[in-house]
C-alpha cells in the first residue's frame, strides 16, 4: 500500500529528521500513507457529527485524501508553509473534527453553531493543536528552515490557529447553519491565521537567531 505513496523519483530526506513514522530510503511512504489516513477519517467523523448516512462522504474524503497524500509525497521538494498547510489539513483537522464529537458528547450536533469554535468547547482546541503539533514536529517532509523559524511556528502559527479558527466559526455563525460550512470556514481560518502568525513571529523573532543557535 506504501508504494502508491513513494516518490517516481529518489527524494532525499534530510538526516534532521527525528519523525518516528517508517521511511524507506529516498522515499516518504510511511508518512504519506499516514496522511492519506488521516484525510480520509475525516469523513467517517463528520458523518458522525451530522447524523448522515451518506456513503458519498467517506468515499469522497479518501479519494481526495489518496490523491493529495501521494502528490505530497511523490513531489521532489515541497516548500515549507505547504508542508505546513499540508498537515493542518490532514491531522490538525482531523484532530479538530475528534475534539468537536467530542465536546458534542460523541453525538450529533444539534445546529452548526453549537459548540462552533467557542473557548467553551476545551476538546475542539486540544484536537487540533495537539495533532496540528504532531504534524509539524514529525510528518513533515522538509525540517524546519532554522531554530528561529521553529519557535516562530510553535508559538505565532499555534496562536496564530486558535484566533483563526475562533474567526471562522464566529462568521459561520453569522452565515448560516450547515456544519460543512462552519468546517470550511474553520479550516480556511486555521491555515491563514498559522502562515501569518508564523511569519509574523519570524520577522519579530529575527533578533532570536544568535541566541537559539
Amino acid at each position: 500500500a506504501l508504494d502508491a505513496f513513494e516518490p517516481a523519483s529518489p527524494v532525499e530526506r534530510s538526516e534532521t529528521s527525528d519523525s518516528p513514522l517508517p521511511f524507506r530510503e529516498g522515499g516518504t511512504g510511511g508518512v504519506g500513507f499516514f496522511h492519506f489516513l488521516a484525510f480520509a477519517a475525516q469523513g467517517f467523523v463528520l458523518l458522525a457529527l451530522t447524523g448522515s448516512a451518506n456513503p458519498f462522504v467517506p468515499v469522497a474524503f479518501a479519494l481526495v485524501g489518496a490523491i493529495g497524500a501521494r502528490a505530497w509525497a511523490r513531489r521532489p521538494r515541497v516548500p515549507h508553509e505547504l508542508d505546513m498547510c499540508f498537515g493542518m489539513l490532514t491531522l490538525g483537522n482531523l484532530g479538530m473534527l475528534l475534539g468537536w464529537w467530542a465536546d458534542a458528547g460523541f453525538a450529533p450536533l444539534l445546529c452548526a453553531r453549537c459548540l462552533c469554535g467557542s473557548l467553551q468547547t476545551p476538546w475542539m482546541w486540544v484536537g487540533m493543536l495537539a495533532l496540528s503539533n504532531v504534524a509539524m514536529k514529525w510528518c513533515a517532509r522538509e525540517p524546519t528552515p532554522d531554530r528561529a523559524h521553529e519557535v516562530a511556528m510553535y508559538t505565532g502559527g499555534n496562536a496564530g490557529m486558535v484566533g483563526g479558527m475562533i474567526a471562522g466559526g464566529q462568521l459561520a455563525a453569522q452565515v448560516g447553519d450547515s456544519i460543512a460550512l462552519a468546517f470550511a470556514l474553520m479550516t480556511a481560518g486555521m491555515l491563514a491565521g498559522m502562515i501569518a502568525g508564523t511569519r509574523f513571529a519570524s520577522r519579530f523573532g529575527t533578533g532570536w537567531k544568535p541566541v537559539l543557535r
